[in-house]
């Protein structure tokens, strides 16, 4: 099972870094109108949750020294304290090739754990919470896509490589 994940993990990723590198870099500030997190906070949001994937699992990764700027949206900041996209495109490739291998490495015993986080309030497993947090990457990226489409800049679809 750890395969799968260590799989829709390079899915996740790669659909993020192809967005990415599509925007022209004032278009990575912008945010559709009703939504509230614009291209590079959704990028970066996603970043800073990697460290949670080597702590599920046992190996630290590293945080980002920028971290603080993407915990929730609504408390942002002001961009201009934000990474540029190049930073936060180099964290998403070095910490997903630690992850890969977490993720590759893990065994049953290791993913049917207690997790030492109890998002719902409820015990929960590693591999729940591994799902969770691979959703999340993917709700964000669903983000970045329809600011991609809506800012006329081709199909989504023509970003997918696996």
């Amino acid at each position: 099972m750890g395969s799968a994940l260590a799989t829709q993990m390079k899915v996740n990723n790669r659909m993020m870094l192809n967005l990415l590198r599509g925007f022209r870099p004032e278009q990575l500030l912008h945010k559709l109108e009703g939504m509230g997190s614009c291209p590079l906070w959704n990028a970066g949001h996603v970043a800073v949750y990697r460290p949670a994937y080597g702590q599920l699992l046992g190996r630290p990764i590293e945080e980002p020294s920028w971290a603080e700027h993407f915990g929730r949206g609504s408390d942002a900041g002001p961009c201009a304290d934000w990474p540029d996209r190049e930073s936060v495109v180099a964290y998403l490739m070095e910490s997903e090739g630690v992850a890969i291998k977490l993720l590759q490495a893990a065994d049953e015993d290791d993913l049917n754990r207690e997790s030492i986080y109890h998002w719902t309030g409820k015990p929960e497993t590693v591999m729940h919470n591994l799902l969770t947090l691979l959703f999340h990457e993917a709700y964000h990226i669903g983000q970045v896509g329809m600011v991609y489409k809506c800012s006329d800049l081709g199909s989504v679809e023509d970003l997918v490589e696996l």
